[in-house]
């Protein structure tokens, strides 16, 4: 039996062990205040309490101990709380039953005996969207003439139980299928080469999909693939006919008389760059991704074989401004200097640069723009090398998400032609002077549609070394007066390949906790004095005073219980603005070290945390205060509930670059 919360498994069960292969293990004694969206912990239940209820929703109360194979040290046992729809699936459960726990939330526990975990697990319907899967114990046991049972070990499926020996077989774990060995009803691994596609786009519901005919040596005829997700990022990012794709946990069915493959919720694709002797650049909205040596096998098989193939490296319709004829269809690689959203969901319009100057008679609009880099706009406007895009209906949505600063590839766009005299656009020569409209039209014909870059792309290498020739930029011209814009990096492995979220994204999102990567600028610091950065926290109820109140009005009676046991703590807040809004930020004592030093305090000779905060103050907060001066930051968030159910968000994984 199982619910979308718990789902009773087996020691076979292949979705619970491809659920530990994509997910990263946390022992119960390593559990701490962190980020689990991408982790899980299991442990076997020691005691259970009678199910009561907290805040008109069931709660069950457990304590949960390490496995043999996963205890170390001290604190192997935890308590865990199930609320709402996890405590009503999980009534039934009884000791030595084994739990796996999908991206728990984790709170600081009150303070008790020494022994006592430091931390305690929650999975709620207020923040989870994990699963829990239980392993029943054996009931066929014997019992003693006492009426008890003896203690028994559980044999649980090596491969679930011991990381290490899941790592020894992990080359076993997964097998792919040729395109042509696919029946209906498989559910199977693939390896493919994208023949044609189209860009990850909205559903009329809810989710988001992609189009994408693959091939390979077995089906050059390719098969059609259809995936399906609750968030874009999650998505393929294909880049041109030729990548090659590999996908996990993909649906064989026929629909309306062809074989096709479906992805939704479950599966997981990488796109890899299909060109012989290119990097083994792995472009995943994933953050955890394995990646063999098998694999880059697979991969050099299927580039030999693809180079072979006339219909895989066909002409590109790439293209520049400088090329553009009147009339025709071509994709664009380009970076956004500025928007402006003219009618949601309408029209929006791009502000774009290739390195070239554009036609003279391309249609320029004329609307105030959303700038982000002010130098930026003013010199490739000054030079003439911006040229206007104009997005429409279910495109421009995506447009409007985008951010200025961002490379992006505009597929199918159309260098409309427009009749000045009488205002109708039309595909012949007339005699009226003709002016040109660069446009994205609606609809996700011949692939169109606007795919988002990395910096790390070869087409966003070659546009930079175009855009800013001899190490000119913005972040640092040649006479060495502009300070560095982007102050700001990211330190979590493969998080620069996570689509950006706009404020308005993350502030109507409802699943918490959820993490987001946020490109913003700083608009404001709060407390805006470095010195009151630091405070007094209570660290059994989280009452906090500042530093100069330590001798002042401290509540005698904590919430939990006994005095407030006051320790230093640090913690501001940022208050971030895009186009689409603005949001409070907070910058806490457990992420701060890697905010300022970038995980490395005091090592080698680094600067300590003490040593940074000025820096890192002047940073945040620009003497000059101007609109151009103003900070832009690339950024981790996790949101979260407060103690009154109020979501927040904070900072993580993010490092200030300062120049020193």
């Amino acid at each position: 039996s199982c619910s979308m919360s718990v789902v009773l498994t087996s020691d076979d069960d292949s979705v619970l062990k491809d659920a530990v292969e994509a997910n990263r293990l946390i022992k119960i004694c390593d559990v701490s205040v962190s980020d689990m969206t991408r982790s899980f912990v299991r442990g076997m239940v020691h005691i259970q309490w009678p199910q009561t209820t907290f805040r008109d929703s069931s709660q069950l109360k457990l304590v949960i101990k390490s496995l043999p194979d996963d205890s170390s040290g001290s604190s192997n046992q935890i308590v865990v709380f199930l609320r709402g729809k996890y405590a009503d699936d999980c009534v039934n459960i009884s000791t030595r039953d084994v739990l796996w726990l999908f991206h728990p939330h984790v709170n600081k526990a009150p303070k008790g005996r020494a022994d006592d975990h430091h931390c305690i697990l929650y999975m709620s319907d207020a923040f989870n969207t994990g699963v829990v899967y239980v392993l029943k114990a054996e009931k066929t046991s014997h019992t003693t003439g006492s009426g008890k049972r003896p203690a028994q070990t559980r044999d649980v499926d090596p491969s679930l139980v011991n990381p290490a020996k899941k790592r020894d077989t992990s080359a076993a774990q997964y097998q792919y299928k040729k395109l042509a060995e696919l029946t209906d009803g498989d559910t199977a691994n693939v390896y493919g080469v994208v023949k044609f596609f189209k860009p990850p786009h909205a559903c009329k519901g809810t989710d988001f999909t992609c189009l994408v005919n693959l091939v390979d040596p077995s089906l050059p005829s390719g098969l059609k693939c259809v995936m399906f997700s609750r968030e874009e990022k999650l998505l393929p990012r294909i880049r041109t006919t030729g990548d090659i794709i590999r996908i996990h946990r993909v649906k064989v069915q026929m629909y309306h008389g062809e074989l096709q493959i479906v992805a939704r919720t479950g599966s997981s694709c990488v796109v890899i760059d299909g060109k012989k002797g290119r990097a083994f650049d792995l472009r995943s909205g994933h953050i955890n991704v394995t990646f063999t040596d098998n694999d880059k096998k697979q991969i050099e098989s299927l580039r030999e074989w693809a180079a072979s193939q006339s219909d895989l490296v066909e002409e590109s319709r790439s293209s520049c401004l400088k090329d553009i004829e009147p009339a025709s269809y071509f994709d664009l690689t380009c970076q956004i200097v500025g928007l402006s959203v003219v009618t949601p969901g309408s029209c929006t319009i791009l502000r774009i640069c290739d390195g070239y100057e554009p036609p003279k008679n391309c249609k320029k609009a004329e609307v105030a723009m959303q700038i982000v880099d002010q130098q930026m706009a003013h010199i490739t406007e000054s030079c003439g090398y911006t040229a206007d895009v104009f997005v429409y209906d279910d495109h421009a949505m995506t447009a409007a998400k985008l951010i200025p600063k961002q490379f992006v590839c505009l597929y199918n766009c159309h260098a409309s032609v427009i009749n000045i005299a009488d205002g109708l656009r039309h595909e012949d020569d007339g005699h009226h002077q003709q002016l040109v409209e660069l446009s994205l039209h609606r609809g996700t014909s011949y692939g169109r549609g606007i795919g988002i870059l990395t910096e790390t792309d070869p087409e966003v290498i070659e546009l930079k070394k175009r855009i800013w020739p001899e190490g000119h930029s913005t972040e640092a011209m040649s006479d060495g007066t502009t300070e560095k814009r982007l102050i700001s990096r990211l330190l979590i492995p493969n998080s620069d390949s996570l689509q950006t979220s706009t404020i308005a994204d993350i502030l109507s999102h409802s699943d918490v906790p959820s993490v987001f990567r946020c490109q913003a600028k700083v608009r404001g610091i709060c407390p805006s004095d470095v010195n009151e950065w630091k405070r007094l926290v209570c660290s059994k109820c989280g009452f906090g005073t500042d530093v100069e109140c330590e001798d002042g009005d401290v509540p005698v009676n904590c919430r939990e219980g006994g005095s407030c046991e006051l320790q230093e703590d640090f913690l501001f807040t940022l208050r971030l603005e895009d186009v689409s809004g603005h949001l409070e930020v907070i910058v806490c004592q457990d992420d701060l070290e890697d905010f300022v030093c970038g995980r490395k305090s005091g090592a080698n000779g680094q600067p300590s945390v003490s040593d940074r905060l000025k820096d890192v103050e002047s940073v945040l907060s620009p003497e000059d205060g101007s609109c151009g001066g103003q900070p832009f930051i690339d950024c981790l968030l996790k949101s979260y509930y407060d103690p009154t159910e109020q979501t927040r968000y904070r900072l993580f994984g993010t490092e200030v670059i300062c120049n020193r």
